[in-house]
C-alpha cells in the first residue's frame, strides 16, 4: 500500500500537498511543529514534531511510509538566504533519510528551490544550468540534494528534488510580492514599488502541490523543475493586480530602490512535462485574481 509522510505539511505547500493526497485517497502521515486541532480530509494523520530537534525514527518504524515528502525548510523571507539555519536543516534532513531508509522507505522527494541556480541563465535547466553558491540557502539545498541521492542510491530506493520556483497563491506568507501589492492596493494606499525589471516564473500554489505528488508517484529521479515555464516581469504582476483591482493609480514604481541588476529566473520544465507527465493548469491571471478577491476580502 502506497503510504507518504509529509514534512512541513501545516506550512503554505504543505496544506495544499495534503489537500491533493487526500482527494486520490493516499493515507498520509503529516508532520509539523504546529499541527491543527482537528482534521477533517480523510486520510490524513498529523503528528506533532520538530525536524530540527526530534528524533522521527519510532514514527517512520510504526508507520512505514512507502514515499517521504520532505518540505520542511527555513523559509521566511528575506531571512531563509543567509540563515544559519540552513546548515542545521542540511544535517538534520540526512538523519531524517537514515530513519526512512532503516524503516523500509524507497521513495524520498525533497523540496529544492530555484534559488539553488546560478545566474545568469536564459531558463533554468536541472542539467545544464551550474549551481550557486552566493548564500547558505543555495549551497545548503545543494548539498543537501547530493547528499539525500547517494544516501538513497545506495539502499537502492530513488531521490527525486523538485526545485520550486515563484510559487503563489491566496494565504501566502507575509513579506511575499504579490501578497503585498495585494493587501496595498486593497487599503486604497499608494503602494511603493521598484521598477520591476526582474523576470520571474510564478507558479500557483496548487499546481505546485499536484507537481510534488505527480514527481512522487512517479519513476522520476533526480532534480525537475516546478514552474510555470512562462516568464513575467515582476512589473507586469503588479500592473495586472492594478487593472483586477481597478486602482492601477496606486502603483508607483520607481519608488523603491532596487540596489542590484535585473534578474531572470524562469524554469524549463521540460522534464516536468515530458518525464512526470504534469503540466501547470491554473493560469497567471487565473492565480491573480484568486489572490486579489482573497486579501481584498479580507482587507480591514
Amino acid at each position: 500500500m502506497t503510504r507518504f509522510l509529509v514534512t512541513g505539511a501545516s506550512g503554505f505547500i504543505g496544506r495544499e500537498v495534503l489537500n491533493v493526497l487526500s482527494r486520490r485517497g493516499i493515507e498520509t502521515d503529516a508532520v509539523s511543529r504546529r499541527p491543527p486541532a482537528a482534521e477533517e480530509r480523510p486520510g490524513i494523520a498529523w503528528h506533532r514534531a520538530d525536524i530540527l530537534q526530534d528524533d522521527l525514527s519510532s514514527l517512520l518504524e510504526a508507520r512505514r511510509p512507502t514515499h517521504l515528502l520532505h518540505l520542511a525548510w527555513e523559509a521566511t523571507p528575506r531571512v531563509y538566504r543567509d540563515s544559519p539555519a540552513n546548515h542545521d536543516w542540511a544535517a538534520a534532513s540526512a538523519r531524517l533519510a537514515q530513519a526512512f531508509i532503516k524503516s523500509g522507505g524507497k521513495n524520498f522527494i525533497f523540496a529544492g528551490s530555484c534559488v539553488s541556480y546560478a545566474l545568469p541563465a536564459a531558463f533554468c535547466d536541472e542539467r545544464e544550468t551550474p549551481l550557486a553558491d552566493d548564500c547558505a540557502y543555495a549551497v545548503c539545498k545543494a548539498q543537501t540534494e547530493r547528499d539525500l541521492a547517494a544516501l538513497m542510491d545506495a539502499a537502492g530506493g530513488r531521490f527525486a528534488a523538485g526545485r520550486i520556483f515563484y510559487a503563489y497563491g491566496p494565504d501566502e506568507p507575509a513579506g511575499k510580492f504579490i501578497r503585498h501589492v495585494c493587501e496595498g492596493l486593497s487599503s486604497g494606499a499608494p503602494v511603493p514599488l521598484s521598477e520591476g525589471a526582474d523576470v520571474l516564473d510564478y507558479v500557483y500554489k496548487t499546481d505546485v502541490a499536484e507537481a510534488f505528488v505527480a514527481l512522487a508517484l512517479s519513476a522520476v529521479g533526480g532534480a525537475v523543475n516546478v514552474g510555470s515555464g512562462e516568464a513575467v516581469t515582476v512589473r507586469d504582476i503588479a500592473a495586472r493586480l492594478g487593472e483586477i483591482s481597478g486602482r492601477s493609480d496606486l502603483l508607483a514604481f520607481g519608488k523603491v530602490p532596487a540596489n542590484r541588476a535585473p534578474v531572470r529566473i524562469v524554469a524549463n520544465i521540460g522534464r516536468l512535462t515530458g518525464e512526470v507527465g504534469y503540466r501547470p493548469a491554473v493560469s497567471l491571471d487565473q492565480g491573480l485574481r484568486a489572490c486579489h478577491a482573497f486579501w481584498h476580502d479580507r482587507k480591514p
